[in-house]
Formats: C-alpha cells, sequence, structure tokens
C-alpha cells in the first residue's frame, strides 16, 4: 500500500509512503534507516529532473491502460515507481550514522 505522507519533508513536494503488511502484523521501522536522508540539502530540482527523466525512458514506460490490471502488473509497476525514485535519490545527500547518532 502506498499513500501521500502527511509528515514535513523539508521542502513543498510531497512524500510518498509506502507499507508492507504481513501475516504476522505490521513491520517496525528502524529509525536509524528511515532517517538516512538529509533532505534538508537535497538538490529537489535534480531530483524532479531524474524523475521525469526516467518516467520517459522506456523500460520505465506503464503497462497500465483502461482495463482492471492484475496483481502482476501492479506489483511490476510499483517496482518500476519504487526503481524510478530509488535513482533519483542520489541528489538526497545521506545522513552519517554513527554510535553517537540520535534515534
Amino acid at each position: 500500500m502506498w499513500e501521500i505522507s502527511e509528515k514535513a519533508s523539508g521542502s513543498d513536494h510531497a512524500m510518498i509512503q509506502f507499507s508492507i503488511y504481513i501475516d504476522n502484523g505490521i513491520l517496525v521501522e528502524n529509525p536509524l534507516y528511515s532517517n538516512q536522508y538529509n533532505f534538508e540539502k537535497a538538490d529537489w530540482k535534480k531530483f524532479e529532473n531524474d524523475l521525469i527523466f526516467a518516467t520517459n525512458m522506456d523500460k520505465f514506460r506503464t503497462q497500465l491502460d483502461d482495463s482492471i490490471p492484475s496483481l502482476n502488473i501492479l506489483e511490476n509497476e510499483a517496482e518500476k515507481l519504487r526503481d524510478i525514485i530509488l535513482k533519483a535519490t542520489k541528489n538526497i545527500s545521506k545522513r552519517r550514522v554513527t554510535k553517537y547518532s540520535k534515534c
């Protein structure tokens, strides 16, 4: 499941939040991993340009049309979206985590 996060991202852009549900409950988010990016130092213009560029590449073109998609097609589209976003995150500085880092 995904949704637009209500949490502040430090910019005028909204964050997309993914949740994964499994049979034995909801996974607990690792606080060190969830705070790995320094959004204040992000180059949002380059991030946006990379997203636009990636969405125009053939391998990221959508297979969705007006018909009801299968679970496999939806999973494939979600993976494409994930790959596009991960590719664009090179424009966002990562925080350095040390043993003295606050969670």
